[in-house]
């Protein structure tokens, strides 16, 4: 991780792979936690040179939403909510280049972690959705890619026409519902429970 990864290899992934196998398989809630640190050293100290391990990373966050709520699922979650929670702050732009839809899923399953003790998580988590869906709303799929922004921030006025008319963005194509669709379930899967 100490030289970007160049385009079209995935070593990257290959070499994060077993960190996904092992959270999802150890029984040991101290492994897990372990595997959560590691990750967390990584994307602090180099999250400007992932790019094919962006995927394996938000599953291992995501796979710490699947553990008993018991203490240590409870810890374990919320640890893997502090490493999301401030890779969405510091470094969106990078992890949803290619991502959106990953990171999307990763927070609709924070924002349905069930238990009395985990409600901030959860409504954390509804926030980073709608903070998705407003910049969504702002930019259109480009969005989505990161495209058309300025240092990381969605373009000024990009929903509105030079009149200062709203302009649509969104169509019922596929590559638009593929944008929306993870928001939007997330979204109502929240209100059915």
């Amino acid at each position: 991780l100490a030289q970007r990864e160049l385009d079209g290899f995935s070593l990257q992934a290959v070499f994060l792979r077993p960190f996904e196998f092992i959270m999802n398989h150890s029984p040991s809630a101290e492994i897990r936690e372990l595997i959560l640190a590691s990750l967390r050293y990584m994307v602090q100290m180099r999250a400007e040179n992932i790019r094919s391990g962006w995927r394996i990373i938000i599953s291992v966050l995501q796979a710490a939403t699947g553990f008993p709520l018991s203490a240590e699922g409870l810890n374990l979650a919320r640890f893997a909510w502090s490493i999301l929670d401030w890779l969405i702050e510091q470094h969106f732009p990078l992890v949803r280049e290619s991502n959106f839809v990953e990171v999307i899923n990763c927070v609709r399953c924070f924002a349905a972690y069930h238990g009395s003790e985990s409600i901030d998580i959860s409504l954390e988590a509804i926030e980073h959705l709608r903070c998705c869906a407003d910049l969504l709303a702002e930019g259109g799929r480009e969005a989505a890619k990161g495209e058309g922004e300025e240092e990381g921030r969605p373009r000024k006025g990009a929903a509105r026409g030079a009149s200062g008319a709203r302009v649509v963005l969104f169509t019922d194509a596929e590559k638009d519902i593929r944008v929306w669709w993870p928001i939007l379930t997330g979204l109502a899967s929240l209100v059915a429970d």
